[in-house]
């Protein structure tokens, strides 16, 4: 019997939270269309345990995979993980004789730094389901990219046991798929503008599931929570099983499509967070993106949504046309009539396969994150400014690092790594995706260097904190950092140091060098 094996790994984390919001969903949905329509006994479908997938180290994490003895590795891909996917692909690949399968949004015809890779040997486009049936079913040929067409209906990987709830993670249901929207940054319409819903007995049988098994968070990831062709019931379902505000709801939508009694719904049912694209203030430049949002409308039903409900309210930079008088007047406009919201400020990415990457003056990078770096109206100056336009409107900092000191306190409940004179070597494998490294005091800047090197050079994607005793030569532990794991220093900011190895492979080294406390 084949065996084949569906993986989502993490990218590397900022914050150590960030592991357990990676859920395999996409390949749960996957496993349980193909156990329904392939054969017994043909192929076996395997999900790994996602939490350990979650927390290894690159090393461990090929080690884990490879031990699985796969005939066919299926990733799911974003621009998130794509990077660290074809990584631990290609070092499987030189152990094993398999099949090597990418899929997910990263899987465009246009993504051609993705697609010429040789590691991989198909890529499955769209949805998946239907592809991959006929993949399984050896209906497929030579061709290594194969598009995949919407499944009319699907299950969720909760109901039939292709995905298991475990403890601290939130579960996921997409309640509907597709989208009628055409905006120009997204995706969500490429898969199908066709919108085919979850059965409203499946949502109700996944949260009184969910209930059994303690998981409090639900996370709806509809394209937009509210064109579900039957809005209200689901709303009505969700307030029933709701009722002792067990669950915290999660969801996206376009609030001037609300309709009064959906407002109300949506305040008993016990959200805890509602995220919302307003993208700009601008008119002009919403029409031409296909994104429009009428302001009046926008507000009133903001305003109507309960305070307990945190809104979460979604900006873009370097939007086509946008200069940086532009995205002031939407920052002002926002904390002006939206104060009680969250703000996030993302930069425009031209993802691949979106239309933003064929407009008039729009250049952006080829490799993940794609990021828009010329729009037609905003300069290189311009593009530094943004972080301190978002300080001074919003008081906070862009996308802000941990706090090292609150990390060091944390260190019983992470992944704690320390070296000493007397025992360094040992403690390299043991080398997770988020690691506390602590030098005691006595050790040699060679000996340090030592260390890192052997510590980064099998682990390029994982995340290491250092952390170094008050009085030691900061500047001496960076270039032993930097000389060793052949890094360029890119930032420098709080304390925390980012690094990047060559042109894919980006990670955090976070450095303290306060007083410590004594050991917890």
């Amino acid at each position: 019997m084949k065996k084949a094996v569906f993986v989502q790994i993490p990218g590397t984390p900022v914050w150590p939270e960030d592991i357990f919001e990676n859920v395999p969903y996409g390949a749960g949905a996957l496993v349980s269309y193909l156990r329904k329509h392939i054969k017994k006994g043909d192929t076996d479908f395997i999900i790994p345990d996602y939490h350990k997938v979650n927390i290894l180290g690159d090393e461990a994490l090929i080690d884990y995979l490879t031990s699985l003895k796969p005939d066919i590795l299926l990733f799911t891909v974003y621009l998130w993980n794509v990077e660290r996917s074809l990584y631990i692909a290609e070092k499987i690949k030189e152990r094993s004789d398999l099949l090597v399968v990418f899929g997910g949004p990263e899987v465009y015809p246009d993504n051609q730094w993705l697609v010429e890779k040789d590691v991989v040997d198909y890529f499955v486009s769209g949805e998946g389901e239907i592809a991959l049936f006929e993949f399984m079913s050896g209906n497929v040929g030579r061709e290594r990219f194969i598009s995949s067409p919407p499944t009319p209906s699907y299950l969720s990987p909760y109901l039939s046991s292709a995905l298991d709830i475990k403890k601290g993670y939130p579960i996921y249901i997409d309640s509907q798929r597709g989208c009628s929207f055409k905006c120009a940054f997204c995706l969500y319409s490429k898969g199908s503008s066709n919108i085919r819903a979850m059965p409203l007995k499946d949502v109700k049988n996944v949260l009184r599931l969910a209930r059994l098994r303690g998981a409090k968070d639900v996370i709806f990831v509809d394209p937009t929570f509210n064109l579900h062709p039957h809005f209200k019931s689901l709303l009505e379902v969700l307030v029933s099983e709701n009722r002792d505000g067990f669950f915290r709801y999660h969801a996206e939508l376009k609030p001037h499509l609300l309709k009064d009694d959906e407002i109300s719904l949506i305040n008993s049912a016990g959200f805890s967070d509602i995220e919302v694209g307003l993208q700009t203030v601008h008119a002009h430049t919403q029409r031409r993106l296909g994104c429009y949002v009428p302001l009046d409308k926008f507000g009133h039903a903001l305003s109507r949504l309960s305070r307990k409900i945190n809104i979460k309210l979604d900006l873009i930079s370097c939007l086509p046309g946008e200069g940086i008088e532009e995205l002031e007047e939407s920052m002002s406009y926002v904390k002006r009539y939206f104060s009680y919201s969250d703000v996030y400020l993302y930069h425009l990415l031209a993802l691949p396969g979106s239309r933003i990457r064929s407009m008039d003056g729009i250049d952006y990078e080829k490799v993940p994150p794609y990021l828009v770096i010329k729009n037609g109206a905003m300069d290189a100056g311009d593009l530094r400014k943004i972080k301190n336009l978002f300080l001074e409107y919003f008081g906070e900092e862009l996308d802000p690092f941990p706090d090292m000191y609150d990390l060091y306190k944390m260190r019983r409940d992470l992944n704690y790594i320390k070296f000493g004179k007397l025992h360094s070597n040992d403690a390299t494998s043991n080398v997770k995706l988020f690691n506390l490294v602590e030098f005691e005091s006595g050790m040699t800047v060679t000996h340090i260097s030592d260390i890192v090197q052997r510590l980064t050079s099998s682990n390029p994607f994982s995340t290491f904190v250092f952390y170094i005793r008050e009085g030691r030569r900061q500047d001496l532990l960076l270039d032993a950092i930097v000389s060793s794991s052949r890094l360029t220093l890119s930032q420098a900011t709080n304390r925390m140091f980012t690094f990047t190895r060559a042109s894919l492979a980006n990670f955090r080294i976070g450095l303290i060098s306060r007083r410590l406390s004594s050991p917890l």
